[in-house]
């Protein structure tokens, strides 16, 4: 978790915050024996972004096997994640891209799965 903030040149200046969690994964790509290492980044917005044209972007690394990840979540959805991965509940993540071009394509849509924790009954 990376938790900052940076001066932006003006004019006018504005202080903007950053928040982004980097975590390492592997991505399974369906019906493929191949597993690629890959590199999930998940960005919080700032208040200067205001539009997101795509739920992030998938990208292949130039010379190495790798895939990395780049997520574009609400500030609530960033706040459930770091909730879930901190307590452990994580349990699955999913996304679906669309035709890309190069070595990039976009991520139309992407979920997470979570495990439930139920209280003890007396």
């Amino acid at each position: 978790m990376n938790l900052g903030q940076v001066v932006q040149p003006g004019p006018p200046r504005r202080s903007v915050e950053f928040s982004y969690i980097v975590l390492p994964a592997t991505l399974v790509m369906p019906n493929k024996t191949f597993h690629w290492p890959g590199v999930v980044m998940i960005m919080a917005p700032t208040p200067l972004k205001t539009e997101f044209p795509d739920a992030g972007a998938l990208f292949k690394a130039d010379k190495l096997p790798s895939l990395s990840l780049s997520l574009e979540v609400t500030r609530a959805q960033f706040s459930d994640m770091l909730r879930l991965l901190e307590s452990g509940r994580f349990k699955e993540f999913h996304f679906t891209i669309e035709d890309g071009s190069g070595n990039s394509w976009r991520v139309r849509s992407w979920g997470m799965a979570t495990q439930l924790t139920w209280p003890e009954r007396p």
